[in-house]
């Protein structure tokens, strides 16, 4: 659950209201906060999984690009980055949330699983002990299983 909040504050809050303010003011350019509308748009695009339209400002940059030439300071190469980075920071949030939810928690059920095979191991090598010369039986394996899993 904190997870969420960490990426709620991050994709939602810290990019568009923080950072795109931050690079306006490092430019001298208000045009840029127009940056916080696209990062928005990307973060529509893909919580909606609208991925088909994606490559419209990319093609629409690429041919941009190919035309007026490749500059880092272009409004459409800003504008761009701000779709892609709302867009993958949503994708990541996905990705996040799908590891913590569902990889994670089988991981501790195997955890807990060993823990009791362990002790059931060690429980076998007491009775062994305890019971040298004797072998044991399949009763006794089961009732030792029966006590440590269930």
């Amino acid at each position: 659950m904190k997870m969420k909040y960490i990426f709620f504050f991050l994709v939602y809050l810290l990019v568009p209201i923080v950072l795109i303010p931050l690079l306006w003011i490092k430019f001298h350019n208000p045009i840029i906060l127009i940056g916080s509308v696209f990062y928005y748009i990307g973060v529509l695009l893909a919580y909606f999984q609208l991925s088909i339209i994606l490559p419209v400002p990319i093609l629409f940059s690429m041919w941009y690009w190919y035309t007026y030439g490749l500059s880092i300071r272009d409004y459409v190469t800003g504008f761009l980055t701000c779709i892609l980075l709302g867009y993958f920071l949503v994708l990541l949030e996905g990705w996040v949330d799908r590891l913590l939810n569902n990889v994670l928690p089988g991981h501790e059920q195997e955890d807990v699983y060993n823990e009791k095979l362990k002790l059931y191991n060690k429980k076998v090598e007491e009775y062994m002990r305890t019971h040298s010369g004797e072998k044991i039986s399949q009763e006794t394996l089961d009732k030792i299983k029966a006590d440590i899993f269930f």
